[in-house]
């Protein structure tokens, strides 16, 4: 999944599965977090993708999130 925060959004690999989880992901299923400056790559269980999608328009800090399928190129 590409998630739009990244490290210059103050997150960082051992924060970011906590925060996500506090605004209403499933707890233990991030599987890894690849962190860039500006996004995210986040590894999730197929299954599991929809509950990711679902935190699209839940804030952190000042910006609004947006979870989305990664694209392959």
């Amino acid at each position: 999944m590409w998630l739009n925060l990244g490290t210059a959004d103050g997150l960082d690999a051992r924060d970011s599965a906590a925060a996500l989880e506090a605004l209403g992901a499933p707890a233990g299923k991030l599987q890894r977090t690849d962190l860039r400056p500006t996004y995210a790559y986040l590894f999730v269980a197929e299954e599991e993708a929809p509950a990711f999608e679902s935190l699209t328009g839940k804030t952190h800090g000042t910006k609004t999130l947006k979870l989305e399928r990664a694209r392959r190129r």
